[in-house]
């Protein structure tokens, strides 16, 4: 939308109960102008930029006019034509230890001068960031927006961190200028909100359910009498790689005919093959690296189980989304975000956080039962379907046209 339509048609003054009620018809009826910030988005794989990818995709299908802020990321990295977005990319990205894994920052002595001058040159409805504390993009174009401006609050850690409190403090005056905030489920919204009070609205991630469906062909191809376990995710600390391949070894003692495919890279992948060959696993336990996103799909339809070994700090976990869309058993770490997604016995299973006998013994119950695999399969599906991207998407526009109607 437009802010100059608002200034010509009420100039600036307090207005009636009717004023305002056509302010808000303006207000659905006119499309708006969207800034997305974030650090993290395509090729860098990440829950944070599936979910800034499909909104600005989601977005634009409305007729929106939509920007991508975001850095720049190593060549080896498929870009992808991103569906000819709007994407601007400024400094570069580097990789920080934390929380068990590692988070992309962006670096380039002119960032500031960057997204003040976007923002100068360009008059958005709403500013959305993925990310607002410093070094982050998104704290910069908050000192610059003179707009509305919402935080979407993706992360959770496994504790809290005290030096953010002083930081809170000298943070302060820019996190008043934030219109409103939204945390991807209340486990979220509990860790972000002694740094950044006030109300929240929670909206999750969402899932493609067409993309990530019952249909997919799997594309490694099945041998006969054979089970597939499937962990797709980085390979680090956090997710819990070695878990899931200590688990696999006590699992090919009672079902020989079980094999491992491994998806993703990280900084525990030599361990991880390492500690394959060292269990006697290796030749059934298959690791492909970073793959290219289309290929995701059959990943997951390649797998009977798709195990989630998260050893915490997990917001709530799209991954465990897409396999549920896909049709596939789930089996995860009894961990807070994973909480909000899983029913368990119903719609998954929870095992016992860093057990690899617990998650061994779940995994065996399944694959032996295929009335309890069925049943499983087909609520996850059903469950998934409740977070498609078009109805999260709906909810997003809906909040920002009650943040500018509030302005």
């Amino acid at each position: 939308m437009n802010n100059y339509v608002l200034k010509t048609f009420f100039g600036g003054k307090k207005h009636s109960f009717i004023d305002n009620s056509i302010m808000t018809i303006i207000i659905i009826l006119n499309l708006m102008r969207i800034l997305l910030v974030t650090s993290a988005f395509w090729p860098y794989p990440s829950g944070i930029s599936e979910h800034v990818y499909y909104l600005a995709k989601g977005l634009i299908k409305r007729g929106h006019k939509v920007k991508v802020l975001t850095t720049n990321y190593p060549s080896y990295w498929e870009d992808g034509n991103c569906d000819g977005m709007d994407i601007t990319r400024i400094g570069r990205a580097v990789f920080l230890p934390i929380n068990k894994s590692s988070a992309t920052f962006p670096w380039g002595i002119d960032i500031p001068f960057r997204v003040k001058q976007i923002l100068v040159n360009e008059n958005y409805d709403v500013i959305h960031l993925h990310g607002c504390y410093p070094p982050e993009i998104g704290f910069w174009a908050l000192l610059f927006s003179k707009t509305v401006n919402c935080v979407t609050f993706h992360t959770a850690g496994f504790s809290k961190t005290p030096f953010l409190k002083p930081a809170t403090f000298l943070f302060g005056k820019y996190i008043k200028k934030i219109s409103g905030k939204i945390a991807v489920t209340k486990f979220a919204e509990t860790w972000a909100k002694p740094f950044f009070p006030g109300e929240y609205r929670i909206i999750p991630n969402g899932v493609d359910c067409e993309r990530f469906s019952i249909d997919v062909q799997p594309l490694i191809k099945k041998e006969d009498r054979t089970f597939t376990i499937l962990y797709l995710g980085r390979l680090d600390e956090r997710k819990g790689v070695l878990v899931a391949i200590n688990t696999f070894k006590i699992i090919k003692g009672e079902l020989p005919n079980t094999r491992l495919l491994i998806v993703g890279k990280g900084p525990l992948e030599k361990t991880a093959q390492d500690l394959a060959q060292k269990t006697g696993i290796k030749n059934d336990c298959r690791f492909f690296g970073y793959v290219k996103q289309q290929d995701l799909p059959g990943y997951y339809a390649s797998a009977d189980i798709y195990v989630a070994p998260a050893l915490g700090g997990e917001a709530q976990g799209i991954v465990l989304l897409e396999a549920m869309a896909t049709g596939r058993a789930v089996i995860a770490s009894d961990i807070y975000g994973y909480r909000e997604v899983i029913e368990d016995g119903k719609t998954g299973l929870f095992f016992k956080t860093g057990s690899s006998e617990d998650l061994a013994q779940k995994v065996i119950s399944v694959l032996t039962n295929s009335e309890l695999r069925n049943a499983l399969m087909k609520n996850a599906r059903q469950e998934a379907e409740k977070y498609a991207w078009g109805k999260i998407v709906s909810e997003i526009e809906r909040y920002y046209q009650e943040l500018i109607a509030r302005a």
